[in-house]
């Protein structure tokens, strides 16, 4: 619906202002007329209504003319005024040109002109008004604009003319040159921080950009900070053109200092995996080969990539029987190793040590296998090779965040490498290698867990020392370790003389576990407070529907309370099984379904001729698949009790509930008088009914009615 324009007339002539107004009303809009200029002051800057036009006589009579009184409003608001005078001298027309432009309109012009007129000043002043709001919104913008560049801390502006001549600099740009705001600014940009060698080349472009307005594409260029030291910037340039101004120009530059330096390393790492003469290779998380550094090519004598990016790893090195459980070791975090035979493209074999770890992304998540192999076919070949690639290997342990330990049993001397002190915030050597420096620091509360662990391991209980506990930190704090070890030696009886494993810090891990935990266990209490009181509020309202029973003596009123109260008290009875239950997504069947028989047969305790058998096989189900089940069950034992066995004292009814796999079958059975028709009991559209065929249409299941010596209703469905 259109909002009527509002108006308001100042006219001292009373019958002039009563057709002026009946003229306007048959327009459209609504009229509001005064008399004199003091009253239009008092009505536009003290009453509630807003007016979207004043149609302003200029001769008033005595007081202020329209003129004066136009000037007193728009002293205090800003509207459309409208001038109508039977005055047609210039020296009129200009006077009120003075004070509005919205037009001036000679009385007894006629409707159609006056309207006319009406709708331009409204239109004028709202293209006014618009204006405005756009050209607030525009300060505003580039007030925002001004604040980013100057606040954003990550890439320099700089603005400068075509001559090079800087006049604005931003805080970035002083973090990245050196220069302050006050140093940069009337400098020349080239002088500045573009070395000698550049110089011509960025003048070119500077006069190229600023003549043909397009700007330069984007770069990486080196330049030059206030000190002469060389910075690497994503250099970006954009230009500005302003109606009548020159084009200004800008740059905008990203330090990437710190990217080249990620690169470098990246290079580095990628030239000492490259180069190395230890075969390394990556799988994906399924262990399929992704990836092989030239070394492993040449040990397995390929000479395309193709011919193993995507091979199961167990078909390069021969682990077919140990595959799970290399997969489940890595798959938990931890590192797997061993010497083992290796196939060759040609199909011959050799013997290999192998390390494999699993690599993690910087949340944690397991993002790929790898490993290192060395071919340890010749004693002297393994010697030579297992020196070349201790340093890699040390690199490796530091990279993973791991310690090494060497636990000589006899003498209880204990070998730590170095990143097993530094790891832990101790320097190299600070506590001696025994034992004791390493009971002292694991927590007593974990200490019988380690010793648990050690014993299970020399008994053959388990396939290597692996334990997880606290160790002190230099500061004092706990970490989380998981350690790791194997016998590597043995006396002549077959007694553990030496043990070579690793140490792991899982703190990280563990953190992410225990506040899992923790958050698991508020969510499990704050679910059983929910159900708790789901559960009373429907045991409330199944009692106040069965004091409603007591209360009426409608028996028709009386039935559809009993079947109400019936349904919720299904309900109930699944939140009472829920409340007990473990888990409280699932419920035992059994014991559910027979609570709900029992409470049935409690609401027709009159009809204790009524033998029921029970067929229940017990199995977990979804809490929300319980619930449509003991409606449905309720529904059909209702029906029975209620109309199989009209007229007969006794009659027996089976319930049986069985699960094949992942089918469910519901079946109920009474030999009571029968339903007439099987189609009339397919079709039912009774209201029990009717539920019974929606759940089961909920459940994306099937229902039969079979009329035979009774009535055998049958439901089946999947989970």
């Amino acid at each position: 619906m259109i909002k009527r324009k509002s108006i308001l007339l100042v006219e001292d002539d009373v019958i002039v202002s009563a057709i002026e107004k009946q003229q306007l009303e048959k327009s459209g809009y609504l009229v509001c007329h005064v008399c004199n200029g003091e009253d239009a002051v008092r009505t536009v800057l003290d009453c509630d209504t807003v007016y979207d036009l004043i149609l302003m006589d200029i001769d008033l009579g005595h007081g202020m003319d329209g003129t004066q009184t136009a000037q007193k409003i728009l002293e205090h608001m800003d509207i459309p005024i409208l001038f109508l005078s039977s005055h047609t001298e210039p020296e009129m027309v200009e006077k009120t040109e003075k004070i509005t432009s919205y037009g001036y309109v000679v009385k007894n012009s006629g409707p159609v002109i006056l309207d006319a007129s009406i709708k331009m000043a409204i239109k004028l002043f709202e293209s006014k008004l618009e204006r405005k709001l756009a050209e607030a919104r525009l300060r505003t913008t580039e007030k925002k604009f001004r604040n980013l560049m100057e606040n954003i801390d990550t890439v320099g502006v700089q603005g400068y003319g075509s001559d090079g001549t800087i006049h604005y600099w931003n805080k970035a740009s002083e973090k990245i040159y050196g220069f302050t705001e006050k140093e940069a600014v009337g400098s020349n940009l080239l002088d500045l921080i573009i070395p000698p060698e550049m110089r011509y080349e960025v003048s070119t472009a500077i006069d190229k950009m600023a003549k043909s307005g397009e700007p330069i594409p984007s770069s990486e260029l080196l330049l030059m900070k206030k000190n002469g030291s060389p910075v690497p910037v994503i250099s970006n340039h954009a230009v500005v053109k302003t109606p009548g101004c020159a084009p200004e120009l800008f740059c905008l530059d990203v330090d990437i200092s710190e990217r080249k330096e990620i690169e470098r390393n990246l290079y580095l790492k990628d030239y000492i995996i490259t180069s190395s003469i230890s075969a390394i290779a990556t799988c994906d998380l399924d262990g399929r080969m992704t990836y092989g550094n030239p070394y492993f090519e040449k040990l397995w004598g390929f000479a395309e990539v193709n011919e193993y990016i995507g091979v199961p790893f167990h078909k390069l090195w021969q682990v077919e029987d140990q595959f799970d459980d290399i997969m489940g070791t890595l798959g938990s975090g931890g590192n797997w190793s061993g010497e083992i035979k290796a196939r060759r493209k040609d199909g011959s074999l050799f013997d290999v040590h192998v390390s494999a770890t699993t690599v993690y992304d910087k949340e944690g998540n397991p993002v790929a296998l790898t490993s290192a192999s060395i071919e340890v076919t010749e004693q002297k070949n393994a010697k030579r090779l297992l020196s070349e690639s201790e340093e890699r290997f040390n690199l490796a342990m530091e990279v993973k965040n791991e310690g090494i330990w060497d636990w000589h049993i006899v003498s209880n001397d204990v070998i730590f490498d170095n990143r097993y002190y530094t790891m832990a915030g101790y320097a190299p050597g600070e506590f001696a290698q025994k034992l004791s420096s390493w009971t002292e620091r694991v927590h007593p509360d974990d200490l019988s867990i380690c010793n648990s662990a050690i014993e299970e391991y020399f008994i053959g209980k388990i396939e290597c020392f692996d334990a997880e506990f606290r160790f002190k930190r230099k500061d004092g704090s706990w970490m989380w370790i998981q350690g790791r070890g194997k016998i590597v030696e043995r006396d002549e009886n077959g007694e553990p003389l030496r043990i070579v494993g690793t140490h792991t810090d899982i703190t990280k891990r563990k953190q992410v576990e225990e506040e899992n935990q923790k958050q698991l266990a508020e969510k499990e209490l704050l679910l059983r407070e929910v159900h708790h009181r789901v559960k009373n509020n429907i045991a409330n309202i199944a009692n106040l529907l069965s004091l409603q029973v007591g209360s009426t003596r409608n028996m028709e009123v009386k039935t559809a309370l009993q079947d109400a109260a019936s349904r919720v008290q299904s309900m109930r009875i699944l939140y009472d099984r829920l409340l007990v239950s473990d888990d409280l997504r699932e419920i035992p069947v059994k014991n559910y379904v027979d609570t709900l028989i029992d409470s049935i047969i409690q609401v027709f305790s009159d009809r204790k001729g009524i033998s029921i058998k029970r067929t229940i096989t017990d199995f977990n189900i979804a809490a929300k698949q319980a619930v449509i089940i003991g409606i449905i069950i309720n529904e059909l034992l209702t029906n029975v009790f209620k109309y199989a066995f009209k007229n007969r004292e006794h009659g027996n009814v089976l319930v049986m509930l069985k699960k094949n796999k992942n089918v469910v079958n519901l079946t109920i059975e009474d030999d009571g008088m029968g339903i007439e028709s099987k189609e009339n009991a397919n079709n039912s559209q009774g209201f029990g009914l009717t539920i019974v065929k929606m759940l089961v249409e909920q459940l994306n299941g099937t229902k039969s009615i079979e009329n035979k010596n009774g009535t055998r209703t049958e439901i089946r469905f999947e989970i």
